[in-house]
């Protein structure tokens, strides 16, 4: 038996709580009906999955990695690069290295899902732009050219654990899949990090630059994110988001 219910509002018949519906059940609004929730209410949907909403703006969270403790490398593998989006961020914050010394922070890709990573020297090319604020006037340095990787937090500074150390950053990563078509099309990546210098407190830099993939032309499906001179991160979060 079905029909149908009339009503100006909906009030939970105590308390101020109320529940629609059983487990199991669908409830469809037809096609021409507009769902309006007004300015200042919530729509919570913690532990729901949702479908079907196609914002172009939107970040999707794929991955949020905190390491607490020395790790070699962050890799995003195939399972989370894939066909289902057009670009994909990765940030880091408050990011320190293990032990003292130099580590500046590296991107590199692999087409066999990590069996192996493009890392010649001239596998990418770079063109950065690089302030310090402990040199004189507050100069920035240009550099350019052929890299072994895609070059994240600048040429080898101390961001360690101790006194204000720490390193954040942004990449933009375009076309991991192909979705330029035309022959020999690159990957490209578009970076922002700003980090202090462990053992100064005047020590601020910023790094702001892009670089392509150039080593091969096959699909992106693997990247890692590792530092240099073999150290390893101590400390920070990592997060993967997926743009449509």
């Amino acid at each position: 038996m079905s029909s149908e219910i009339k009503a100006d509002k909906w009030s939970p018949a105590s308390g101020t709580a109320g529940t629609i519906g059983d487990n199991g059940d669908t409830f469809t609004v037809p096609s021409g009906v507009t769902l309006d929730i007004a300015s200042g209410a919530t729509a919570d949907f913690t532990g729901a999955t949702v479908t079907g909403l196609t914002d172009n703006n939107t970040w999707v969270l794929l991955d949020d990695t905190y390491i607490s403790s020395s790790t070699a490398s962050v890799t995003y593998s195939s399972s989370l690069i894939t066909d289902t989006y057009e670009q994909y961020v990765i940030t880091g914050s408050a990011i320190q290295v293990a032990s003292a010394g130099s580590g500046n922070i590296a991107l590199y890709v692999s087409a066999d899902n990590g069996s192996s990573y493009y890392s010649g020297g001239t596998d990418y090319s770079r063109s950065v732009y690089v302030g310090q604020s402990a040199l004189s006037s507050n100069t920035v340095i240009s550099r350019s050219g052929d890299a072994g990787a895609v070059e994240v937090t600048g040429n080898a500074y101390d961001f360690g654990q101790g006194a204000y150390g720490n390193a954040s950053f942004v990449v933009r990563c375009f076309n991991l899949k192909n979705l330029a078509t035309g022959s020999g099309a690159r990957r490209l990546f578009e970076v922002f990090s700003v980090y202090m210098d462990k053992d100064s407190t005047s020590n601020f830099v910023c790094n702001q630059g892009m670089a392509f993939f150039k080593g091969a032309t096959g699909e992106i499906n693997n990247i890692k994110l590792s530092l240099s001179h073999s150290n390893t991160f101590a400390e920070g979060e990592f997060r993967l988001y997926g743009l449509k």
